[in-house]
């Protein structure tokens, strides 16, 4: 099972547009040269590449991109009749013992913002189709 999701992790890398190949010394993105703290990627798009694989990062820019309501019913964090919502983003393709590291499966687009009712039902919708 181990070597299973190692492998799976593997493909999910060779696909991501964020990881192309690198030349040293030059941002991925802009080819402009990186401070020698840097690996990758330059000051301007060092947050661009952290989005889309740190899932701490992650979570909470989609959350924004989501301007902090339910994808799915539209509901607000706050909510004026209620209360506090609380909202949650999660994977749409589960990460399925994969741990929230640095990944490819934080991507933006395979996560989304719910809230509890909507989480419950997405969450029964997925073990239905498994």
């Amino acid at each position: 099972m181990r070597n299973e999701i190692q492998q799976a992790d593997l493909e999910q890398a060779k696909n991501c547009p964020l990881l192309k190949p690198h030349i040293e010394a030059l941002c991925d993105w802009c080819h402009d040269p990186v401070d020698y703290r840097q690996f990758r990627w330059c000051k301007n798009h060092i947050m661009s590449w952290s989005e889309n694989h740190v899932w701490i990062i992650a979570r909470k820019a989609a959350a924004e991109r989501d301007d902090h309501r339910c994808c799915r019913c539209s509901r607000p964090q706050w909510h004026p009749s209620t209360g506090l919502v609380r909202l949650e983003v999660r994977h749409i393709n589960p990460l399925h013992d994969r741990g929230y590291h640095i990944s490819c499966y934080n991507h933006l687009d395979n996560l989304e913002t719910l809230c509890r009712d909507c989480l419950n039902n997405a969450q029964r919708e997925t073990r239905e189709l498994e």
